[in-house]
């Protein structure tokens, strides 16, 4: 059987969103864009990804001007 030493550690939303610092949907929005690991298990729960894609696209991902914030009013 399988162990773990010799199979691939995958993660899926929620860890990757830990790893990037983003919100568990922010990252289910990112997995449709370019660039973005692909998933090597589909499961009911959701899509799996291997741990090492998901820590290199966290570590270099280059996040994009979003809204302007606004001024805080004094």
């Amino acid at each position: 059987p399988p162990t773990a030493s010799t199979c691939c550690t995958t993660v899926g939303y929620t860890e990757i969103a830990h790893l990037a610092g983003l919100s568990r949907q922010r990252i289910r929005q990112l997995a449709a864009t370019a660039g973005f690991p692909a998933p090597v298990i589909k499961t009911a729960a959701g899509p799996l990804f291997p741990k090492a894609a998901a820590e290199q696209w966290a570590r270099t991902r280059q996040p994009k001007a979003g809204r302007p914030k606004q001024a805080s009013a004094s």
